[in-house]
């Protein structure tokens, strides 16, 4: 992942972004998508509890990768 250093003006202004928000130029095109950090503890996951990420590992029915490729006739 890459990093951007923000000049203050923008960075107080993204500061203040509380949920997840598209970004556009002047010229109105989509530049990318913004997840603020602040009050994430899971930002990979979205809004899923650790609790909710553990009950989904326990379901059955999991394949590994190596299984997958297997299926897909792919070598690892």
């Amino acid at each position: 992942m890459s990093q951007i250093v923000l000049k203050d003006e923008l960075s107080d202004t993204l500061s203040a972004v509380t949920d997840r928000s598209e970004l556009f130029n002047e010229r109105g095109e989509l530049i990318g998508i913004f997840m603020p950090a602040k009050g994430r503890s899971l930002p990979l996951f979205g809004s899923l509890t650790e609790e909710e990420i553990e009950r989904r590992r326990q379901q059955p029915g999991k394949y590994t990768l190596a299984e997958i490729w297997k299926s897909l006739g792919v070598s690892p």
